[in-house]
């Protein structure tokens, strides 16, 4: 029972963290003129920062499972989710991902987006 408690009570935790990172995502990018820097908030932890040359994220949370699926399935990456959340945000180039330390919450995607972006550095 105790078990089963302390398992309720972390899925609620993660429900806090539930929301889907795509609405975070509208940006004008025409404003944005060559060679200036810019950043893009993608949810919880996410940042994406740009020159128009080379292009940085911090964190790689895109996946958000609901209480139930956290409560029947092991936390995992959603590869359809990252690749369609990193197309809404325009994003086609990732020089280097830092990942600001190992929670699921900054890292659970890092291996997906990697997979995506195959020439990126950790």
């Amino acid at each position: 029972m105790t078990n089963r408690l302390s398992v309720c009570i972390f899925s609620l935790g993660l429900s806090a963290c539930a929301y889907q990172p795509q609405q975070y995502v509208a940006v004008d990018t025409n404003a944005v003129k060559p060679g200036d820097l810019y950043g893009r908030f993608l949810g919880t932890t996410n940042l994406y920062l740009s020159d128009g040359h080379d292009a940085v994220m911090i964190d790689a949370y895109f996946t958000r499972q609901g209480q139930f699926s956290t409560f029947i399935h092991n936390v995992h990456s959603d590869p359809k989710v990252v690749a369609e959340t990193l197309s809404l945000a325009g994003i086609t180039q990732i020089n280097r991902l830092l990942v600001s330390h190992s929670h699921f919450d900054h890292a659970l995607d890092a291996g997906t987006v990697a997979s995506i972006h195959p020439t990126m550095g950790f």
